[in-house]
């Protein structure tokens, strides 16, 4: 009987013993579990905070491609204005060649008449010395030379004066563009 109770100490003790290593076992699976989880939770955590940060950065990256279309429109715009100034631009030049050679012509052709009156009515031959020859005019060696040439002096500074408050006023220009919806369409 001994032997009996022997055997029965000996399995009591060894169930005792592999109950003891399943709920070591059983223990550390729970800890691995918990771990595990833990894990997956700042996994989680990463996951929502980097989906966060990519909406964020798609947000800003969508504004800017937004800005950056705005922003083309408004130099097509702007280089479109810039065009038709310089079209502008350009014929007003050429229509200021085109004045100033009409009016050089005037000029002539009125001191010629002068002259050719002069001679007629005889002015010059009645004086001893011509009116020309004396004030500012005494430089020149006739009337039409002394017109034609004084006449230039103050058109040339009144068309630069005209000229350079005619490009102040197209600085203005240059930026005033309406951002409305039949402009962009």
């Amino acid at each position: 009987m001994s032997n009996a109770l022997d055997n029965i100490f000996n399995s009591i003790y060894l169930s005792e013993q592999e109950s003891k290593t399943q709920h070591e076992y059983l223990s550390n699976i729970k800890s691995q579990i918990f771990n595990s989880e833990k894990e997956i939770r700042e996994i989680e955590q990463m996951h929502h905070d980097l989906l966060e940060t990519i909406a964020k950065k798609i947000k800003r990256l969508s504004n800017r491609e937004v800005t950056l279309k705005t922003l083309k429109i408004r130099n097509d715009l702007l280089n479109e204005r810039i065009n038709e100034l310089n079209s502008e631009k350009e014929l007003l030049l050429k229509n200021q060649a085109e004045l100033k050679a009409e009016l050089h012509s005037m000029s002539n052709r009125f001191c010629t008449e002068a002259a050719n009156f002069d001679e007629e009515i005889g002015f010059s031959k009645r004086r001893s010395k011509p009116a020309y020859t004396s004030g500012k005019f005494a430089k020149y060696e006739n009337l039409t030379e002394a017109f034609s040439i004084e006449g230039n002096k103050t058109g040339v500074k009144s068309d630069v004066k005209r000229d350079e408050s005619e490009i102040e006023g197209f600085d203005g220009f240059l930026f005033d563009v309406d951002f409305n919806c039949s402009q962009l369409e």
